[in-house]
């Protein structure tokens, strides 16, 4: 085997001192590094330096520029000068603020907040090898960067949706936003533009989400990585919990002392009492008490509770009469013009009535038809017109009732217009 000489041991010996922080974490199962090193030097400039490259030459035979990081930031460090440490993940700490704490070991401050700090760390001058020698050099604005390139798109979760929920609502419950990471160590945060593919929020079932991102300034993919992520959409049936009906008030469980049957009281919500036809339980038929109108009595298998009842408790209520649509139409004419005028309208026995309209005859055409003419739609409590109101001529018009989205719901014909001066 051949012989290490001196230089080579020396070598691997520093070597494995630079690594210690990377040994540290991997054995605690967090993959986190010093990637870059940003320090102010003795003419007050914040000077940026890539650590993980002087690392990388050590390991090469060639310490020029980490020797150069122990001179310049030992400076920093002795002084309490400005120093931030950037990791492979994009973390800036401040390590000057770390030291004043008494916390020197990296490993002691990756997790504390406190000595976080938003990035990036601007700076003018740089610490690199120039013709063999390091040097702090100024930053010239015109050179040249090295390229930026995205190099891994974090994943997000999916999603379940009830049955039934539309593709919009879907797409607004996924994840507004991911995390890429950078060829720096720079973590940043995209917004995400989602499709569905395939998407029918009438069948259960996984459906493929996928959303795109446009890439932040100055990241390039050279890489070519699809700028997207995906994710899962599940559309399934929630099964709702049952309850009683609305009807009931409360439903109670016991049993006979006397002759040891298991009953179920089920008593009705007060407004409902003379309403009640009838009270089934898996349809069979429970009893009314005489005396306690309100509560109705059924015999129930021995071990029952009330919560087993639930769903299973059917109320029929006595048909109550069904009424007619009524209304009541005002003409409200006008001061100079007494066969013209406004119309307002009050109806009652027709449920989400909310505008109207008014269809009204003008004076008959030369050749004797008749000339109809409807208003647009106003909203109920507002007044409908101008419209021609002749008693002599034609004494009734049709109002027609619409919803709040104007769908045609009612129509009143042959309605006579109450006059109010």
């Amino acid at each position: 085997m051949k012989k290490l000489g001196f230089k080579s041991l020396i070598s691997i010996i520093l070597i494995l001192s630079l690594m210690i922080p990377t040994v540290i974490f991997a054995s605690t199962n967090t993959d986190v590094t010093i990637k870059n090193v940003y320090f102010q030097d003795e003419n007050g400039n914040m000077v940026f330096v890539d650590y993980a490259r002087a690392i990388q030459d050590a390991m090469d035979g060639d310490y020029i520029l980490y020797n150069a990081i122990k001179e310049y930031v030992g400076i920093a460090e002795e002084k309490g000068r400005p120093l931030f440490i950037e990791t492979n993940t994009g973390l800036i700490l401040d390590y000057k603020t770390a030291l004043i704490d008494n916390l020197f070991r990296f490993e002691d401050i990756i997790g504390n907040s406190k000595y976080q700090v938003a990035g990036p760390i601007a700076y003018t001058h740089i610490l690199k090898k120039v013709d063999g020698v390091a040097r702090i050099v100024e930053v010239e604005e015109e050179e040249d960067e090295e390229a930026v390139d995205i190099v891994r798109i974090d994943p997000v979760d999916g999603i379940i949706v009830e049955i039934g929920t539309s593709l919009e609502v879907a797409i607004s419950r996924l994840p507004k936003r991911t995390t890429i990471l950078d060829s720096i160590g720079r973590i940043h945060t995209v917004d995400l533009y989602w499709t569905i593919k395939d998407y029918n929020p009438n069948v259960e079932g996984d459906y493929t989400a996928i959303g795109t991102f446009e890439l932040p300034e100055g990241i390039e993919n050279n890489r070519g990585l699809d700028l997207e992520v995906r994710t899962t959409v599940t559309v399934e049936k929630t099964e709702e919990e049952e309850e009683f009906p609305e009807e009931v008030e409360s439903v109670t469980v016991g049993k006979s002392s006397i002759t040891e049957k298991t009953y179920a009281n089920i008593n009705i919500m007060p407004e409902y009492v003379d309403k009640v036809e009838g009270v089934y339980v898996d349809g069979s038929p429970a009893t009314q008490i005489e005396d306690a109108p309100f509560q109705w009595r059924i015999q129930v298998a021995d071990g029952t509770n009330s919560d087993d009842l639930k769903g299973k408790i059917r109320v029929e209520l006595v048909d109550a009469p069904v009424k007619d649509p009524l209304i009541r139409a005002t003409f409200h004419p006008h001061s100079m013009l007494p066969t013209f005028g406004y119309v307002t309208v009050v109806v009652e026995n027709l449920e989400d009535a909310s505008k109207f309209s008014v269809v009204y005859h003008l004076s008959d055409n030369e050749d004797g038809t008749q000339n109809i003419v409807e208003t647009t739609i106003f909203n109920i409590g507002e007044q409908a017109g101008l419209i021609f109101y002749d008693s002599n001529q034609y004494d009734t018009v049709d109002i027609k009732i619409y919803d709040v989205e104007e769908n045609l719901i009612y129509t009143f014909y042959d309605v006579h217009l109450v006059r109010v001066n």
